[in-house]
């Protein structure tokens, strides 16, 4: 939406906001979980994952090297735990395999200006200057209109198979945690760009 202004010495400024619901996700496991030959040699990842209670219901692990893999450290699991809680939709869902699409984007924004000033000439003539402000708010205060990233498929890999616990009858994980919510110094800074109309 819009919305012009008419201001004193000839200016006109207008508001631009755009906002939009992003897409729903689901975290997937990178490798073929159920054996379903699907997600095999980096084909597309469908298999969703399931979301620990606790350390025992899960088996982390390391890659060894030589193709094997090694018992992952506490600290492996604490991470995860933390990743977890940091993510409602993950948090909710524990003890089960989370629901598809479950967890979803933010609220993408952005809010931009114009500064337009006309300049009459003889016959009818004028001369336009524009300025144009992407993310306004960020040059206001540096703190504000930042972007943060947000996943751009509907599949977003969070554990990768490492092989099978045969003690346990279940998959060997290790982590592949996203990043969330990092800010994207080139897409948060603002920018101005300049341009002239000559009309006749």
């Amino acid at each position: 939406m819009g919305g012009p202004l008419n201001l004193p010495h000839r200016l006109r400024l207008s508001i631009l906001y755009q906002g939009a619901s992003q897409p729903p996700y689901s975290y997937v496991i990178d490798g073929d979980a159920n054996a379903d030959r699907i997600g095999v040699a980096g084909s597309l990842f469908n298999d969703i994952v399931y979301v620990p209670r606790n350390p025992g219901d899960i088996t982390l692990g390391l890659p060894d090297g030589l193709g094997g893999f090694v018992a992952a450290p506490a600290s492996e699991y604490d991470r995860l735990e933390a990743f977890i809680e940091a993510q409602p939709c993950l948090s909710r869902q524990r003890g089960r395999i989370m629901e598809r699409d479950s967890c979803r984007n933010g609220w993408l924004a952005s809010l931009n200006a114009r500064l337009t000033t006309t300049v009459a000439l003889t016959g009818g003539q004028y001369f336009e200057v524009t300025a144009d402000v992407v993310n306004l708010p960020n040059l206001i205060n540096s703190r504000w209109g930042r972007y943060r990233d947000a996943t751009t498929g509907p599949s977003v890999p969070l554990l990768g198979l490492l092989g099978w616990d045969t003690s346990n009858d279940r998959g060997v994980y290790k982590l592949e945690l996203p990043r969330r919510g990092v800010v994207e110094d080139a897409a948060s800074r603002w920018q101005i760009q300049l341009g002239a109309r000559y009309g006749f």
